[in-house]
């Protein structure tokens, strides 16, 4: 049971990957004033889950790039994981665009939010949007409550 729940989130965290980056493209795209910084054209995805759910977002992240090549390079991707917690730079997840956050891994939360003391969700909030799936501990309002935006594909 917990390995279906862990591969259906992996799969519905997949296609949210390819949701927000079209979105995030499109809107980049939109916008008339040509930048000059090429930085700015870069789009940060991070993700809070569980280490699992690493395999099955890198495989919609390939294939994701081999269906739209123009966004090949524009993208970066960020783990804070249990496996990743040491080496995850704080200065890059909380400036990244997009925070997927899995509602199941809090304690990774709690615990990056102690050692930086950040709020986590509040600096990637003032610029970027964080998506919480999944379920947890606490109560979806727990999160929303702090700006989280929530995505119930993810339960799918």
């Amino acid at each position: 049971m917990l390995r279906s729940f862990s591969t259906s989130l992996s799969s519905s965290l997949a296609l949210l990957l390819s949701s927000v980056c079209l979105l995030l493209v499109a809107s980049a795209g939109a916008q008339t004033v040509q930048s000059a910084d090429p930085d700015e054209d870069q789009i940060t995805i991070s993700y809070l889950f569980s280490d699992g759910n690493m395999i099955g977002t890198l495989e919609a992240y390939r294939s994701l790039i081999r269906q739209n090549p123009e966004l090949d390079g524009r993208i970066s991707l960020q783990f804070l994981t249990e496996s990743f917690f040491d080496e995850a730079d704080p200065a890059v997840i909380s400036n990244s665009d997009v925070l997927v956050l899995d509602m199941m891994n809090q304690s990774i939360l709690d615990r990056f939010n102690a050692a930086h003391d950040i709020n986590l969700i509040d600096e990637i909030t003032t610029d970027g949007a964080v998506i919480a799936v999944g379920t947890g501990v606490q109560s979806l309002d727990y999160f929303t409550g702090q700006g989280a935006v929530w995505d119930e594909t993810a339960l799918a």
